[in-house]
């Protein structure tokens, strides 16, 4: 059963999250560039999950979170 209720993430769960994103996007470039798609796209699908939930939450919108939203946009 799912929860409609709105999760509150904290601000360090947000950083953690992005981190994490930074590190999967990170990954992928590096699978990516060793031609090595399969691994590539298992990364895309957890990054593509972790970002989606960066998003609903608006985590790169908070106030602070300015630098990551940079390095993230950056890859």
């Amino acid at each position: 059963m799912q929860n409609n209720t709105t999760e509150v993430l904290t601000d360090e769960d947000a950083r953690q999250m992005t981190a994490y994103l930074e590190d999967l996007m990170s990954r992928q470039i590096q699978k990516l560039q060793q031609y090595d798609l399969d691994a590539a796209m298992r990364i895309a699908e957890e990054s593509q999950s972790l970002s989606e939930k960066i998003t609903q939450a608006s985590i790169l919108s908070r106030p602070g979170f300015e630098e990551q939203r940079d390095r993230i946009q950056g890859l």
